[in-house]
């Protein structure tokens, strides 16, 4: 599965250059994934999240930094509840622009400030 071991390498790449390059707030990185890679699946975005948070955890063993991991840990542990609720509604969960779709429609807790809310 080499395409998908790319896919998530690039994800997680991108989202340290967010966090730690640019310096966005981490409660804003599922949504800018999802943005930014809308054809991946949603389930995707937790195992990128789960690899940072392990990267962060071994790579940079600080207190800070393990309280970060955690928050990366609980920030995927969310979007894969978002998942299973999205399917329990009925809604389409295919894609993480679905996911992001169904943040700005049903639950604003990853919209960054600038986003949309609100069914369209």
């Amino acid at each position: 599965m080499p395409e998908y071991d790319d896919t998530i390498e690039t994800m997680t790449e991108a989202a340290a250059d967010y966090l730690f390059v640019e310096r966005q707030p981490l409660p804003a990185l599922p949504y800018f994934l999802a943005s930014k890679f809308p054809t991946c699946a949603p389930l995707e975005l937790t195992l990128c999240l789960a690899t940072l948070a392990d990267l962060v955890e071994t790579e940079l063993a600080t207190t800070t930094r393990t309280d970060f991991a955690i928050s990366l840990w609980r920030i995927a542990s969310l979007i894969a509840v978002d998942v299973l609720v999205m399917e329990t509604m009925g809604v389409p969960s295919l894609t993480a622009a679905d996911l992001r779709t169904y943040w700005t429609d049903h639950d604003q807790y990853f919209l960054p400030e600038d986003a949309p809310s609100g069914p369209a």
